[in-house]
């Protein structure tokens, strides 16, 4: 009689994780899904209860024990790989849970999309807080400049080939990140919008202490996919994923920058604004080549509907962001339609930038154009404009929102001056960084600020608005996209 035919095989590294494991691995053995194999690496644990804990596991669950020297969660995995007999894969922290029908779901998403070498799912925060943390569609281009997709995806195992989690001498913390993108080389990522796993918030953890190297780290990044990140790639990447609209800022030193952006774009077949009035006057240029005539109908559609005040049930400040808003059609505009913003607030724009992205035609603001995606070396000169900002406005006293690695990044290369008197962060376990109090944006903490800069992407405007929402009035809130 041959033996059942394994549909999904869920890998689970383990290193002195004892208290967290029997979960994780209890939720893999609940799911709705037939034929599921678990595989418990025990990378080399030296904590007697965590042995004890996977020993009673062993003998008690239909799981497969595999112990192996201690040699890091990244080796721990290519060994579940090399283990595995399922049809799928699915790599789970041995901290985290998945909900019943993650891998049902996640399945019959791959089995829609055969060409699809992964499905990937949005999640939950758990332990210290409880938070839901969404991810986007799969964008190439997007993956290339932060992840967006969670270790718990289903993986098809005979798409995967040469690719395997790497690491260097120092450790590597994002291996799941660089495995992801070598994974999606060739093939695209299904995204399934609902909440399917839990991530276990604790601090101290690896992902925590990878802060303090990220500089490096991406540096590695950079290195194990040269050829992604090498100009050709990236530009491949830009045709393919690439937005047909770009979102350029204008700003006292002249068109430098906007300039730059369309020229970095060439396959667009760009021209400049013709019209020196509107380049003068606007803070915000909005320039569109449509790729196809009906997606320049479809952003006309959705730019007149702010006009008309359509969307209020999106835009909860669209009346502000209508006053401002002008449509010109003009020959001389990239595919003759260009919108501009005479005195726009921020918070207006942060939303026409979240609205775009749901357009077929995605969005990206100038900050992401440039052929280096990762920005980090153009922070100085934003930070620039927001410090001259603060001090036309008499402000002296601001907060920085999250205390993530850009921020920590940024402090670190001294970028950051002045500093910012408090960072808000509604989760993070820290105390401060950099020497900097990190505290939850109460009423009572916000009141202690004059405006707040976000530096990192729309999951903290949503934290922002939220905060907004504590009581504590209209605030400035400036950003810097890193």
């Amino acid at each position: 009689m041959e033996p059942a035919k394994i549909e999904v095989t869920v890998i689970i590294p383990c290193y002195n994780l004892g208290a967290y494991v029997k979960e994780a691995v209890e939720s893999a053995l609940a799911q709705r899904c037939p034929a599921v194999e678990v595989l418990v690496i025990d990378d080399g644990s030296r904590d007697a209860a965590t042995v004890r804990v996977l020993d009673e596991l062993a003998a008690r669950r239909p799981i497969r024990l595999i112990r192996t020297p201690n040699r890091g969660v990244a080796a721990a995995r290519n060994q579940g790989l090399q283990e595995a007999r399922g049809e799928f894969v699915c790599f789970l922290d041995a901290d985290d849970r998945l909900e019943p029908d993650a891998l049902a779901t996640l399945a019959a998403a791959l089995r829609s999309s055969p060409e699809a070498v992964l499905a990937y799912p949005s999640g939950y925060r758990f332990g210290a807080y409880r938070s839901d943390h969404w991810y986007p569609k799969f964008n190439r281009l997007r993956l290339l400049t932060i992840c967006t997709i969670p270790v718990p995806a289903l993986i098809r195992r005979r798409l995967i080939g040469p690719a395997r989690f790497r690491t260097t001498a120092r450790g590597f913390e994002y291996e799941d990140w660089d495995f992801f993108i070598q994974l999606t080389a060739a093939r695209a990522a299904v995204h399934v919008p609902q909440v399917l796993y839990g991530y276990r918030e604790r601090g101290g953890s690896r992902v925590d202490d990878g802060l303090a190297h990220h500089d490096e780290v991406i540096e590695d990044l950079w290195r194990f996919n040269g050829e992604a990140f090498a100009p050709a790639g990236l530009l491949a990447a830009k045709r393919r994923w690439a937005p047909a609209v770009a979102i350029e800022t204008a700003d006292e030193a002249g068109h430098a920058d906007w300039r730059r952006t369309l020229e970095q774009q060439p396959w667009l077949d760009a021209c400049l604004i013709g019209d020196e009035t509107v380049v003068r006057e606007a803070k915000y240029l909005l320039l569109c080549r449509a790729g196809a005539p009906a997606d320049g109908d479809r952003l006309r559609r959705c730019l007149s509907i702010w006009e008309t005040g359509e969307n209020d049930a999106l835009l909860p400040d669209g009346w502000e962001m209508r006053r401002h808003l002008a449509l010109q059609d003009s020959p001389d505009a990239v595919g003759g339609l260009a919108a501009a913003w005479a005195e726009a607030d921020l918070e207006d724009w942060a939303e026409l930038d979240e609205q775009l992205w749901r357009l077929t035609l995605p969005a990206w603001t100038e900050t992401r154009l440039p052929a280096d995606l990762h920005e980090l070396a153009g922070a100085p000169a934003r930070w620039r404009r927001v410090r001259q900002r603060l001090a036309r406005a008499g402000i002296r006293r601001f907060a920085l929102f999250g205390a993530g690695k850009h921020p920590a990044y940024l402090l670190r290369r001294g970028w950051l001056d002045p500093r910012p008197d408090l960072i808000f962060d509604d989760h993070s376990p820290r105390a401060e960084l950099g020497g900097i109090p990190v505290v939850r944006p109460t009423p009572e903490n916000l009141g202690r600020v004059e405006a707040i800069v976000v530096c990192t992407d729309a999951y903290e405007r949503v934290l922002y608005r939220r905060a907004m929402a504590a009581g504590a009035g209209k605030m400035p809130v400036l950003r810097i996209y890193t």
